[in-house]
């Protein structure tokens, strides 16, 4: 289990239809023993260093577990809304 307990669905951005898809674990890169991210496994295709996931539903409170420890840069936020709900 994380700090918080990230509960949220992972996905990966580009979803390749069809590739098989493996029992993981997702961890962030700080190389410290707290910084497992998901906080059971999940089935994920074969992944590329570089390659992109998505945290679905992961709430307001999500970015107040991010640090600069080890060096990391925080991460760059971008909000995301449909036009239904813009106006």
């Amino acid at each position: 289990m994380g700090l918080y307990d990230l509960y949220a669905k992972i996905v990966p951005v580009e979803e390749a239809k069809g590739a098989p898809v493996y029992p993981s674990t997702v961890w962030g890169a700080t190389c410290d023993g707290t910084d497992r991210v998901s906080p059971e496994t999940v089935l994920l295709p074969e992944l590329a260093i570089g390659e992109w996931v998505v945290f679905e539903e992961t709430g307001a409170y999500s970015l107040s577990i991010a640090s600069d420890f080890n060096g990391f840069e925080l991460p760059h936020v971008h909000g995301i809304v449909n036009g239904r709900d813009w106006w």
